[in-house]
């Protein structure tokens, strides 16, 4: 176990960075500035990393500060400028329009470079990329992570990894500017069927903390002090405190969510199907959660008494 403690040329800016690592002088090349990607990029460069990114969008660049990166004219160009490049992408047709030859990353990366897949994306797609990616002498990680923004920001990423363990020996350090639990989950692949599980049983959570807030309702109680006491509780979790403090107070949040838990609950059923792995509670529940991210309040409690 290894432990530690967007195919439009860029319109934005480019900002030269001509530091080295104090570790090594690994280029690091950084696509997918959203809303875990940028702050992940900006960890890397705050370690002295020489980084450079490509965006579809300038604006996404203001999540680095001037001075520490280099932009990118065209994905080709920063396949040709890094000797790692993480891509943090929604799902898997992004994925390959961001790396798969002759527009994206695979087309110009060199020989024994590495392409590290922080994205949640299906295995068979992972499989493909690192299929393309062997025919250029390219490795591929697959490294989805966990922990939200407020990890990334922190530095305190879950990264589960897929692949070469002596290729994940090698992206250590880029890996430890951003993650604090680091785990080699097994060959390629291995690394998204772990971050759907964890996916899967966090909805399984936050369903369940939305019956609890619903039933409190229903019982009568006051539901601010239900939350209130949910979240200060026994009960808490990372879900509950997701639930009450993102998903509820911002309903465009919640649909953002949804299409997220609709994506990973799909890969996670691929996956078991293809595994053999029969329905389970945890598969309904997060099943559930794809249409109801928030608690359906509202109910008359003096009826539910009655």
């Amino acid at each position: 176990m290894i432990d530690s403690n967007d195919l439009a040329p860029n319109a934005g800016r480019t900002t030269a960075h001509s530091g080295k690592h104090e570790k090594g002088c690994e280029r690091v090349g950084f696509v997918g500035l959203g809303d875990m990607g940028g702050p992940i990029a900006r960890r890397i460069a705050e370690k002295g990393f020489p980084l450079t990114v490509w965006s579809r969008r300038s604006n996404s660049l203001d999540a680095l500060d001037p001075g520490t990166f280099t932009a990118a004219d065209s994905l080709r160009q920063l396949g040709q400028s890094a000797d790692i490049i993480g891509v943090c992408v929604f799902g898997d047709s992004d994925l390959q329009e961001v790396v798969l030859p002759p527009n994206g990353l695979l087309a110009t990366m060199a020989p024994n470079s590495i392409l590290v897949i922080h994205s949640t994306v299906s295995v068979a797609v992972c499989q493909e990329v690192a299929a393309a990616a062997t025919l250029r002498g390219v490795h591929v990680l697959d490294a989805p992570v966990s922990g939200a923004r407020e990890g990334a920001k922190r530095g305190r990423l879950t990264i589960m990894v897929g692949g070469d363990r002596d290729i994940l020996r090698r992206v250590m350090p880029v890996f430890e500017a951003y993650g604090s639990v680091i785990r080699w989950m097994g060959p390629t692949g291995a690394g998204q069927r772990m971050k759907v599980l964890n996916n899967v049983l966090s909805f399984g959570n936050g369903r369940l903390a939305s019956v609890a807030i619903e039933t409190g309702e229903r019982l009568g109680l006051d539901v601010e002090s239900v939350v209130d006491v949910l979240s200060s509780g026994s009960a808490s979790s990372f879900a509950l405190r997701s639930l009450v403090e993102k998903l509820m107070p911002d309903p465009g949040f919640a649909d953002h969510a949804s299409a997220m838990v609709e994506k990973d609950t799909r890969i996670f059923q691929e996956m078991c199907r293809h595994a053999g792995v029969p329905v389970t509670a945890l598969e309904n529940l997060a099943v559930e959660r794809i249409d109801n991210m928030t608690p359906h309040l509202g109910v008359n409690s003096s009826e539910a008494q009655s």
